[in-house]
């Protein structure tokens, strides 16, 4: 091997080791977030009604990389299409998860049965520490009915509701610093 082949060879390889070193690594977290909701549920036609709300709670890593995710609350403002005649939902939904300057921003959608629901959960950025962070999960959410107010005449309602949410392969990057 003559001079100039091993010094090309020598700095494609330390080139390669110093890009690697910037690369961020994928992380898998496991997730519970217990969750309480609260908002207005309108019928829209005569089977179907319209949730407007928020779901708030606490994500927290049942197993797998704690260093970012772990303990972080999260608010999910959220609409929820209640099909009456065969008692399923579509929900979407995007979610604002940690406080003040170290925020990820999410967004998910799923389809069930009323007492649950199953779907995508991705990640679409962040702030501070999590500014680039992106990744996802599949999704299940189970809910139960905490009470329904119903306003006689207006055809709208109060609806509280609690659950919890399962990212059960939370898989993330974070851009290297």
């Amino acid at each position: 091997m003559n001079t100039l082949t091993r010094l090309l060879s020598i700095a494609a390889i330390t080139v390669t080791a110093l890009s690697s070193l910037n690369a961020s690594e994928a992380k898998v977290a496991h997730i519970l977030a217990p969750w309480q909701a609260e908002g207005m549920l309108f019928m829209i036609e005569e089977k179907k009604a319209r949730f407007f709300g928020a779901v708030e709670g606490t994500m927290y890593v049942q197993t797998g990389d704690k260093t970012h995710m772990d303990e972080l609350a999260f608010v999910c403002p959220s609409t929820q299409i209640i099909d009456l005649s065969d008692e399923t939902v579509v929900t979407e939904g995007n979610c604002i998860i940690g406080v003040e300057e170290d925020v990820i921003f999410a967004a998910f959608s799923c389809a069930g049965p009323t007492d649950g629901c199953e779907g995508r959960f991705d990640l679409k950025g962040g702030t501070g520490k999590f500014k680039g962070i992106s990744g996802g999960s599949l999704m299940s959410s189970r809910t139960a009915m905490k009470g329904l107010e119903i306003t006689p005449g207006t055809m709208t309602a109060q609806k509280q509701a609690s659950g919890l949410m399962v990212l059960p392969e939370l898989t993330y990057k974070t851009p290297a610093k």
